[in-house]
């Protein structure tokens, strides 16, 4: 049977991994999102014209 601490310590980790996957989606959409963002900049600045 596991102690106690062993079973905290492996909840702490996957909580980190968890944390950890979070992260790297958030930084994804930010870099969709500002692509997209240039992409429409400059579909605006071509139609404007």
């Amino acid at each position: 049977m596991k102690s106690i601490t062993d079973r905290i310590y492996g909840l702490r980790l996957a909580v980190k991994r968890i944390e950890e996957c979070c992260h790297s989606i958030i930084a994804s959409i930010r870099k969709v999102k500002k692509i997209t963002g240039s992409i429409a900049h400059l579909v605006y600045l071509v139609l404007s014209r």
